[in-house]
């Protein structure tokens, strides 16, 4: 019986030894290591375009007289940079800074006012404007949200707000019948409560990368407020009671990359 005892034991003993050795060898799963969260912060660069959508401009000439302007807007540069970070599946929010640059606008004279048919009477304007853009952005993907994110493609909404300058270089005021037909007067940077929305795709480059990237198409309404120009003639002594300015609103179309860290 002892005999039998001695020899179960051993036996009992060698398989307890087996079972144990791989745990101290770090081959059980409980001592794995975890693998790493996914990084939640991110950096995210944009270039696109911006088209104007400004409202009817406005001045007051040396001598009193109101005159009104209807403005047209060239396609312009947009390039931003941002910093946010993964609030949650399908939320993230980023504080950007973008500028929508060298943006033209030719100026009209309404005859009669404003609300009338513009039929580009005796005057024209012309000012060139650089707006910057400190804007604080949140974005959500309602599929993500509802549980059925993932996939290459995720559609998203973004709203943003913010503060907006915009720089304007200077105007011109040209009129072929007055005593001084063209006049150039000072630029000026105006500082203003800024908002956007918007909306877009996100698509997963994470296979084509070998890590994690995102492309962002994203389409904005801005409104950047106003701009103004200075009141400081080039030639002559007849100041403005008013400078040249009018409202700022952006369509603006960008494609983004989105780097995780």
């Amino acid at each position: 019986m002892i005999k039998h005892a001695l020899v179960t034991g051993a036996v009992l003993a060698a398989l307890a030894a087996k079972a144990i050795a791989p745990a101290h060898a770090g081959g059980s799963l409980k001592d794995e290591v975890a693998p790493p969260a996914d990084p939640v912060h991110y950096f995210r660069f944009e270039a696109g375009a911006a088209w104007s959508d400004a409202d009817d401009a406005t001045w007051v000439s040396p001598g009193g007289a109101r005159g009104w302007w209807d403005v047209d807007g060239d396609t312009s540069l947009m390039l931003g940079v941002a910093v946010g970070r993964n609030l949650m599946p399908g939320l993230r929010g980023d504080v950007s800074f973008g500028a929508i640059l060298d943006h033209e606008h030719d100026g009209c004279r309404i005859p009669g006012g404003a609300g009338n048919v513009p039929d580009c009477g005796s005057a024209t304007v012309e000012s060139s404007v650089d707006t910057y853009l400190l804007l604080a952005n949140i974005f959500i993907e309602p599929l993500t949200l509802m549980g059925h994110g993932g996939g290459a493609f995720r559609p998203f909404l973004t709203a943003a707000a913010g503060v907006a300058w915009n720089d304007m270089d200077g105007w011109t005021r040209i009129e072929p019948g007055a005593p001084q037909p063209i006049r150039n007067f000072s630029g000026n940077t105006e500082t203003n409560f800024a908002w956007a929305l918007g909306g877009g795709v996100a698509v997963d480059l994470t296979q084509m990368f070998g890590r994690s990237v995102m492309l962002d198409v994203t389409y904005r309404y801005i409104d950047a407020g106003e701009a103004r120009g200075g009141l400081n003639p080039d030639v002559g002594a007849g100041i403005p009671q008013e400078a040249l300015n009018y409202d700022l609103q952006f369509h603006t179309v960008t494609a983004g990359v989105r780097i995780p860290f």
